[in-house]
């Protein structure tokens, strides 16, 4: 997940005197959280994670309506055609999801689709759901907050994710161990989360000093 075509390639964005004023309050290095930005959210400030799952709406409005969708219809129905992006329905119910693929295996040529190669059905816990540009997860941070959407301000993201990127480096000894427990408190996702980080990281140092 490297830079190439994200909407941080040029390092300057929309968002950039936040990720400057948040990293000059908090002494974090303002690299980190740019690197932990793109690989959280790819930069979009409507990023929305829901247990697990993961969505880029493309504006504040199709983000909440996203959430608000998700809380009455949790029961997500997954479908993989090929090589494809997987796609997703949401229901009330399982018996609801399970009618819809039922219909899709019977009526597939109503539907001018070929049986998908992958299904799943689950239901979401709705409560854990990461939001916004440092995808900052609302069961363990809501507290500090009014409401989910007030973390889909790209400001109070950042700003926060700054925060509490200061926490953690005070509490751990290094900064690896700070970004790892950015993203969990198991060490085999850390590992996967830090295996990915680095060479973002090392791309946004590459752009930095091609930029002094």
């Amino acid at each position: 997940m490297l830079l190439s075509g994200s909407v941080f390639a040029d390092v300057d964005t929309a968002y950039d005197r936040y990720f400057s004023a948040a990293a000059k309050t908090h002494g974090v290095p303002e690299v980190v959280l740019r690197s932990i930005c793109e690989l959280e959210s790819r930069g979009n400030p409507w990023a929305v994670n829901i247990n697990g799952v993961g969505f880029q709406p493309d504006s504040r409005q199709a983000a909440l309506g996203l959430l608000e969708n998700t809380r009455k219809r949790p029961w997500l129905l997954t479908l993989r055609y090929g090589n494809e992006e997987p796609q997703f329905s949401f229901f009330r119910s399982r018996q609801d999801a399970q009618r819809a693929l039922n219909d899709i295996y019977n009526n597939n040529h109503r539907w001018h689709l070929e049986n998908p190669r992958y299904t799943n059905i689950r239901k979401l816990d709705t409560r854990s759901v990461d939001i916004g540009m440092m995808q900052i997860n609302h069961l363990f941070h809501g507290r500090h907050f009014e409401s989910r959407e007030a973390l889909l301000d790209p400001q109070t993201n950042i700003f926060y994710a700054a925060k509490y990127l200061r926490r953690l480096m005070n509490e751990h000894s290094t900064l690896r161990q700070a970004v790892a427990h950015y993203h969990s408190n198991t060490a085999k996702y850390q590992a996967i989360y830090l295996s990915l980080f680095w060479p973002i990281y090392q791309e946004y140092v590459d752009l930095y000093d091609k930029k002094a």
